[in-house]
């Protein structure tokens, strides 16, 4: 299915969400979306969601690495954020994407459970379940409804 976002200035949080298989291609065009959404640089939380991902074998160490360097070259995008990110079956691949942008000045910590997550960004849990589903739905409707 692949990835969507919502940059949402008023609650200070973009939120993310992998659904489905999600390809190299799927995420480096999601990336250049990212740093060319003018909501982007001025939200100081982010929260992505990677629990409903199903397949992300086309990404690698590699990919890692380039999409790393995709954020490095825009730094202006990254400075102070702070970054929650929500996984199970991608917890490790996760966790090193984290350590790679924290060197951009990025704070991040990956969780295998929302609650906890929400509790380290300081937002509220419920608005954050409804925003996600919400992402999920529309990604899955835009991908044909298939799960």
């Amino acid at each position: 299915m692949g990835i969507i976002h919502l940059s949402d200035r008023q609650r200070g949080v973009s939120f993310i969400v992998w659904d489905g298989e999600v390809t190299w291609e799927d995420w480096l065009r999601h990336v250049n979306a990212l740093v060319v959404d003018p909501d982007w640089p001025v939200i100081p939380r982010f929260i992505a969601d990677l629990q409903s991902v199903s397949d992300t074998s086309t990404i690698g160490v590699q990919e890692v690495n380039r999409i790393t360097d995709v954020f490095g070259a825009n730094l202006e995008t990254f400075t102070r954020k702070m970054s929650a990110v929500v996984a199970r079956d991608e917890f490790r691949r996760a966790k090193r994407f984290g350590e790679l942008i924290e060197r951009f000045g990025t704070f991040s910590v990956v969780f295998n459970s929302l609650d906890t997550a929400c509790i380290f960004l300081g937002i509220d849990l419920e608005d954050t379940r409804q925003t996600i589903e919400g992402l999920r739905a529309e990604i899955r409707a835009q991908s044909g409804g298939m799960s």
